[in-house]
């Protein structure tokens, strides 16, 4: 059930997947299976998140921190990390701040490379918001280092996008161009029309 409720918001459907997730939780709470509990909590987040009602989104991962913690389990620098992203949508800066360091440390201490990239990411964003962009600079350097090792051209076109974004905050438009002008290309092979669309709204 969690899984199809994943399908549907990937989708779009958000009401398809908030039925199956909620269904999922139901189910998972009469058996008492609290691992499948957690996964349906962490997708009830992720579905609230994409129908943008971030403040219930950020109730979910709360309670699957509380619920990893009740397990014994180590924290999971993916919740973390969803945390993290949430409170940015929700200009909570300094939260989000706190969450992506958080995020990083852990997927630093389990070797996950990708939520190393997006702690690295999230402490960005969180920089940007609270106008600390030498700081945010820092990390997203990491990360485009990080990517050239990696050779993830998505990864890359993504943070160069962030680093754009820092420069047009500096007062620096030619050289934030040739960051997103980089990154649209990137992003235009690779089909990432997300990405496409996220420079387009920087440039033009």
């Amino acid at each position: 059930l969690t899984t199809v409720g994943f399908s549907y918001a990937i989708f779009g459907n958000h009401v398809e997947a908030l039925q199956h997730a909620l269904k999922a939780l139901e189910v998972a709470r009469a058996i008492g299976d609290l691992h499948e509990e957690l996964q349906a909590r962490n997708a009830l987040g992720v579905v609230y998140g994409m129908a943008e009602d971030y403040e219930e989104s950020y109730s979910y991962f709360l309670s699957c921190l509380e619920l990893e913690a009740a397990l014994n389990i180590e924290t999971n620098p993916v919740t973390l990390n969803n945390c993290s992203l949430t409170n940015i949508y929700m200009g909570n800066y300094e939260v989000a701040l706190d969450y992506g360091l958080r995020c990083l440390e852990a997927a630093e201490k389990s070797n996950h490379f990708t939520m190393q990239h997006a702690g690295r990411d999230r402490v960005a964003k969180a920089y940007i918001g609270l106008g600390e962009y030498e700081k945010a600079k820092e990390y997203v350097k990491a990360n485009l280092e990080n990517n050239k090792i990696a050779q993830s051209h998505m990864r890359r076109s993504h943070t160069l996008v962030n680093l754009g974004q820092i420069l047009l905050k500096q007062g620096q438009p030619e050289q934030a161009l040739v960051h997103f002008n980089e990154a649209l290309v990137i992003a235009t092979k690779e089909n990432a029309m997300n990405i496409v669309f996220e420079v387009l709204k920087e440039i033009v």
